[in-house]
């Protein structure tokens, strides 16, 4: 029987303190160039997914991979704009500001499609005016600097399906190096 990964750890007992202590953990800052700019208009998990999306490209994931969500959001809210997804998908692919508005727009149908949104939907009611596009941006030039410290990736988001116990147990990651 095919099981989440996400599902199988909320039934598992946990020992006392956790699996993963937090005094094992080190905390690292990194330094960066900019500063955020304090005033956003946007969802915090918007934010998150762009980010995320861009980030996964920067480090080597095809587009089409990364923004299949976003192509599977538009079909649950039944927009018909698959030429234009098409467009955005190969516009999203660089730090300048038309890909990560690209990036941002994408990720609204990925939102519309994890949360399962089913009725149709006017996705130019859902672009803020300003999207926080230097914010969007610092958090992405973030990202590589911490991956440089890590581990070689050896994959970035995928599905991972394993059997035990007669189970399948799924589900996605975001990165995988090579000891975690």
């Amino acid at each position: 029987m095919p099981v989440t990964i996400t599902t199988l750890s909320n039934k598992a007992k946990q020992p006392k303190g956790g699996y993963l202590p937090v005094k094992l953990f080190k905390e690292i800052h990194y330094n960066t160039k900019h500063e955020f700019f304090p005033d956003e208009n946007v969802s915090k998990p918007l934010i998150e997914t762009t980010v995320d999306n861009m980030t996964r490209i920067l480090l080597g994931a095809k587009a089409k991979k990364v923004f299949q969500p976003a192509t599977s959001g538009l079909m649950v809210a039944k927009v018909d704009i698959f030429e234009d997804t098409f467009d955005l998908i190969h516009t999203a692919a660089d730090l300048d500001d038309d890909s990560i508005l690209a990036a941002f727009q994408l990720s609204i149908y990925e939102t519309i499609y994890r949360s399962g949104y089913r009725s149709s939907v006017n996705l130019e009611n859902k672009l803020p005016d300003n999207p926080p596009i230097e914010n969007i941006r610092e958090m992405i030039n973030r990202s590589p600097a911490y991956f440089k410290q890590q581990e070689h990736i050896i994959d970035v988001g995928d599905r991972l399906f394993v059997k035990y116990k007669g189970d399948t147990i799924y589900g996605d990651y975001d990165y995988l190096t090579e000891d975690s």
